[in-house]
């Protein structure tokens, strides 16, 4: 058992570690964000007025705090280590709790909510990749409208792409979290190669 200084992430081997492997979804739409500020930036008369400003002023507020959450989500992505049968769970790089592997059960996939969320984002994207492009036809010419349009467009494109990449192409572990008011299991994203390495591999390496 780790004590003290030792329940870090940090006294743990990389070839030992486990990190769940997030989509990018925050990243997708901060992009977005910025780049129609940019746009916006780039068309507005110098100085920009107060609304200008105040419109700006979201939209960058906006892409900066989904950029910030993205970073944030993968400083202190869960880790999860085999140690002697039992699987130790890190949380924000510190020993949070020790499970048997058993504890940890696989997410059934759920087409209908596959459905709900990809939907949606398909539609979108084929509408505003639709309407920038007419857009440009149109006027002959980029401006910020028919810019931010397909942008939208690609931006939804890159949001189903990684939806359909994070449900299809990882496992999805439900995992204990101890003493939490909200949640009784994390769902923590594995590839293939990972879950084998975690569930089938054996243990390696000294004691924790």
């Amino acid at each position: 058992m780790m004590e003290g200084a030792e329940r870090s992430l940090d006294y743990v081997p990389e070839d030992r570690r486990v990190a769940e492997s997030l989509g990018w979804q925050p990243g997708i739409w901060a992009s977005f964000f910025l780049l129609v500020g940019c746009i916006i930036l780039a068309e507005s008369k110098s100085p920009p007025d107060l609304v200008m400003m105040e419109i700006l002023g979201v939209v960058f507020f906006a892409g900066l705090v989904l950029a910030l959450w993205q970073a944030v989500m993968h400083r202190n992505r869960t880790v999860l280590v085999r140690q002697d049968g039992m699987i130790q769970v890190f949380r924000k790089r510190r020993l949070d709790m020790v499970v048997a592997a058993q504890e940890i059960r696989l997410e059934k996939v759920d087409i209908v909510a596959i459905i709900k969320i990809g939907a949606p984002l398909a539609i979108a994207a084929a509408l505003f990749l639709a309407l920038g492009l007419a857009m440009l036809w149109k006027d002959r010419a980029a401006n910020s409208g028919s810019l931010s349009a397909l942008a939208l467009g690609l931006v939804s494109t890159a949001s189903l792409a990684s939806a359909f990449w994070t449900r299809f192409f990882r496992r999805h572990l439900l995992v204990p979290v101890r003493n939490s008011r909200w949640l009784a299991e994390e769902t923590v994203l594995l590839s293939v190669k990972q879950h084998k390495l975690l569930f089938s591999g054996e243990d390696g390496g000294r004691p924790l």
